[in-house]
Order: C-alpha cells, then sequence, then structure tokens
C-alpha cells in the first residue's frame, strides 16, 4: 500500500501489453528502444512500430529488427506523415 492506497494489477498476470513506439526520422533509435522492451521480464507483450512517414531509413532498421526476433511480437505500421498525434 502506498499512501493508504491499495493498487491492484488491471486484468491478470497474462494480461497482453502492446507497446506502441511512433517514430519519425529517428530509425538510429530504434535498436536500442527495441532491446529495451525485449530485455524486460514480462514476456506478453507486442511492439508496435508506427513509422510516420519517416524520411530516413525507418522503414529499413524496423523490418531488420523485426526479421531478426523471432518471437513475432514486432510489427511495423508505417503510413504518411501525420504529424504529432
Amino acid at each position: 500500500m502506498i499512501n493508504n492506497i491499495d493498487f491492484k494489477p488491471l486484468g491478470n498476470s497474462n494480461s497482453l501489453v502492446s507497446i506502441v513506439i511512433p517514430c519519425y526520422n529517428h530509425a538510429i533509435f530504434l535498436p536500442e528502444a527495441i532491446e529495451s522492451i525485449v530485455n524486460q521480464t514480462y514476456e506478453n507483450w507486442e511492439c508496435i512500430i508506427v513509422n510516420d512517414g519517416s524520411l530516413d531509413d525507418t522503414n529499413e532498421a524496423a523490418q531488420l529488427i523485426i526479421n531478426s526476433n523471432q518471437s513475432h511480437r514486432i510489427e511495423l505500421v508505417s503510413q504518411p506523415n501525420c504529424g504529432a498525434s
């Protein structure tokens, strides 16, 4: 208990956690971001990389990560640039 508030987890211990990574021209940071996710102890997750019309090699970097990750829990969504969410 923290400050007399009893926090209870949502769902059960096997709840799927979806991690969305919006990416615009930051391909250089994708490997480190994905590595951080993969190294977590919680295992029931999916990662969705959203390429928002990047002009760099974000699609290529994401595809390399996806191809090297055998868990099939990482996917890439590419769209034309829509700006800030």
